[in-house]
């Protein structure tokens, strides 16, 4: 009786070619892969014996008595070789071989950000889990993406790490995608990608404190926020703010120009340094309780307070024309008034003194800084150009008196 010879006819997912190679990084799951084959004889009529042999273990899968095409799981990298031998009758063929590759792929699953997840937070932290079949990774990468699947930056991630952290900032209520590659020990890559949105939550609001210094008429101002940027603030009497300190942590300053005799307030918030989001506002209030005139010259700290109950008036005169118009216009033959945005203040200071201190004080202040910040203590600043005078009958109290005109306000 004739031997019998196998014919093999390949699958679409099979591997009979001698010396193929499988990479996992094609297969739609990178754990297990399918060997499939057919064994035929010539006639199509006899019943056939195959054997898997996986290297790495050594010896024979004995699959089946086969006379249709079957599969076999192959999970792990390495080298294989499959065998066939035909049996017909009392005869059997000589084995026809097959030798093969099979590359794994690591599997790889991102833990967080979750896929579809928020994030609410940063640094932004991504975590996974990497498995080879060799047991050995070799590399892995960490890529941050945009909206857009434009590139924000790269890293390469030590073997056995699997943590990575983004120090940088992102856009609050915006999306982006990471994508994790892991090659394993078969040279054979796997990437899976997570997206996620951005929603950032307010930090917790700084703790504020106020303290009044009634000795050098200044309001100590300390605001607290660990790890965020803190901004102070006082609040002046026409709404507006002036900002006193920006710091990281603790922000503190000492408002030298605090309006006396009534409350101030004072205000701070924080943002966070890389979302960007700001907490609520928080507020206190200090009333420097002093009734004297204080100036302040050169940037600020050179104080002179005035405890002499001094004498004081005040004139403002608002900028602008008067029009007569000869055939009466719009004010029906009386003087239209059109003004402008100018507006002049000037006012006076007078006191008597028994002490030529005070005196020379005041006025060797006032020479050498003309131009200075002057409070009375009824709240009420100004920046002024002072000129003082004095003068003395014999026999009585020295009397002072400054004149002043308001000029350019600005801060310290």
């Amino acid at each position: 009786m004739a031997r019998l010879t196998p014919i093999w006819q390949r699958q679409p997912n099979a591997v009979m070619g001698d010396n193929d190679t499988i990479d996992a990084s094609v297969l739609v799951d990178s754990a297990t892969t399918d060997v499939v084959w057919d064994v035929l004889d010539q006639v199509g009529t006899s019943v056939y014996t195959a054997h898997a042999t996986p290297v790495p273990y050594g010896g024979y899968y004995n699959l089946a008595t086969l006379s249709v095409a079957v599969s076999q799981a192959v999970s792990v990298s390495g080298a294989y070789q499959l065998q066939a031998v035909a049996r017909g009758g009392d005869e059997t063929s000589s084995a026809a071989v097959s030798r093969f590759e099979v590359l794994m792929a690591p599997v790889v699953t991102i833990t967080s950000p979750l896929d579809g997840s928020t994030v609410s937070t940063l640094p932004l932290v991504v975590t996974w889990t990497a498995e080879d079949s060799t047991g050995n990774i070799t590399a892995q990468e960490v890529v941050l993406y945009d909206h857009d699947r434009e590139r924000i930056t790269a890293a390469s991630i030590d073997p056995g790490v699997t943590s990575w952290s983004y120090d940088g900032s992102l856009e609050n209520e915006s999306t982006y995608s990471v994508d994790v590659q892991v090659r394993g020990g078969a040279g054979v890559s796997t990437t899976v990608t997570t997206e996620f949105a951005t929603s950032w939550v307010a930090p917790d609001a700084p703790t504020i404190e106020v303290t009044a210094d009634t000795s050098t008429s200044s309001v100590a101002v300390t605001a607290t926020a660990e790890g965020m940027g803190v901004t102070v603030w006082r609040v002046n009497a026409d709404g507006t703010r002036t900002q006193l300190a920006n710091a990281t942590g603790t922000a503190s300053a000492t408002d030298l120009l605090a309006p006396l005799g009534v409350d101030v307030t004072y205000e701070t918030r924080c943002v966070h340094p890389l979302t960007g989001a700001p907490s609520a506002t928080v507020s206190a209030t200090a009333q420097v309780a002093v009734k004297t005139w204080a100036f302040n010259a050169g940037d600020g700290t050179i104080l002179h307070t005035l405890r002499y109950n001094p004498s004081s008036s005040y004139s403002m005169e608002q900028g602008g024309e008067a029009y007569h118009f000869a055939d009466g216009g719009a004010g029906g033959g009386l003087p239209v008034w059109y003004g402008t945005d100018q507006r002049d203040e000037s006012g006076s200071l007078g006191f008597d003194t028994d002490s030529r201190e005070t005196v020379d004080g005041i006025v060797s202040l006032l020479m050498t800084y003309p131009v200075v910040w002057l409070r009375d203590p009824f709240g009420h600043r100004w920046r002024v150009n002072a000129r003082p005078s004095w003068s003395r009958d014999v026999g009585k109290a020295w009397h002072v008196d400054i004149d002043w005109d308001a000029v350019r306000w600005r801060e310290v």
